[in-house]
This record gives C-alpha cells, sequence and structure tokens, in this order.
C-alpha cells in the first residue's frame, strides 16, 4: 500500500491525495519483470521506482506489467480542494481505511506491506489493530499481517505509488499521453479493480 499526493494546475482538480493498494496472489512474482525493467531503463537494480520521477515510457511499463499479472489494484482519489480534510497524520490511516473496507471484500489478505507515510510506532500500531480488526469483519477468522517498509525494498509499494500517481496525473492534466491513457483506461475497465473519485472527503 502506497500514498500519494498530486498537485497540478492545469485542471479543476488542482491538489489530490490518493491511499492505493495493489494485491497478487504470489508477491515475488513482479521481481523479475521489475528487475528487468530497470534493466531496460538504465537504473541500478536497488534503484527505485517513484512515480513523480517516471518518465510516461517508465510509467506505461509499470501500468502493463499491472495488467498482464493481474494485479488487483485499489484507489481512493480525494480532491483535496473540495472540502476539510483530517490532519496529518491521521489522513494517511482514515484515508486507506476508507479504501480498505470497499476493497477487503473482493481480496483476502495474507500480509499487507505498507510505505511508511504513516510515522511513528503508536501510529502504526494502532494501524495495524484497525486493519486486523476490519480484515477480520470482512473475512472472519483470516487474520493478516500489516508491516511498514521502505519503499525502495518492496516492488509491490513501488508498483501502487506509480499507478496512483498515473490516476492521479491523468486526472489534474489537461493532456495525457494517449499510450498512458489507453493504459489507465485498460485499468479502470477491469471489474476487479476498485478505483473511486475523483471526491472531495466526507
Amino acid at each position: 500500500m502506497d500514498w500519494s499526493g498530486v498537485v497540478c494546475r492545469e485542471n479543476k482538480i488542482v491538489d489530490l491525495y490518493a491511499p492505493c493498494i495493489v494485491a497478487v496472489q504470489d508477491a515475488e512474482i513482479v521481481n523479475l519483470p521489475m528487475a528487468d525493467l530497470r534493466k531496460q531503463f538504465g537504473m541500478a537494480q536497488d534503484e527505485e521506482f517513484h512515480g513523480h520521477e517516471c518518465s510516461a515510457e517508465m510509467l506505461i511499463s509499470i501500468l502493463e506489467l499491472v495488467l498482464e499479472f493481474q494485479i488487483r489494484v485499489g484507489a481512493l482519489l480525494i480532491d483535496k480542494s473540495a472540502g476539510a480534510i483530517p490532519p496529518p497524520p491521521h489522513f494517511a490511516a482514515v484515508s486507506a481505511l476508507r479504501l480498505l473496507n470497499d476493497y477487503l471484500p473482493g481480496s483476502c489478505l495474507n500480509r499487507l506491506w505498507c510505505d511508511e507515510d504513516i510515522k511513528g510506532k503508536k501510529p502504526q500500531a494502532a494501524f495495524k489493530t484497525q486493519v486486523a480488526r476490519l480484515h477480520r469483519q470482512i473475512h472472519t477468522n483470516q487474520s493478516v499481517k500489516t508491516s511498514f517498509r521502505d519503499s525502495r525494498k518492496s516492488n509491490l509499494i513501488q508498483i501502487a505509488d506509480v499507478t496512483v500517481y498515473s490516476l492521479a496525473w491523468e486526472v489534474g492534466k489537461a493532456r495525457v499521453n494517449p499510450a498512458l491513457k489507453k493504459c489507465l483506461a485498460k485499468l479502470r475497465a477491469k471489474t476487479s479493480n476498485l478505483i473511486m473519485g475523483p471526491t472531495k472527503w466526507g
């Protein structure tokens, strides 16, 4: 799971915040293709894909990987300019829980790796407890282990970052690369995915 913020002044939406989750049956399945993409784009193997630093070609390549490997995407695009939101650090947690409430009925999780947007041991522990409680409510007697880790060490977190950045960037931009727009349309069209918004908070 990752969180992304995109500010753009080319369209009506100028300030988006979005939690995103990506789920796959086998987390290891993306490691080799991600290594190949790093090689293709002349990156070191320990280098990280950041959505805001990626070229359109990089964004497209990651989205094509998402589509090819049947990675289930969940995203909640929130228009921060449309209304008041809870102050940080609470907003990362409450927005993620709102997304998970709608996403989890379609995915029973074993592990949930999160980027370190929620800071501090107490807020992280509280979030883990809330996720575990929500997961048990939706999937009776099924537990999920939530952990926070540096996104550099997780290809899935990087995929979530690139995916949600691409979705938010499309909303905020007046003009979008046609090939990127086509990938995003396929992503939105998949009935297993849950892409909500942009919407105001509240």
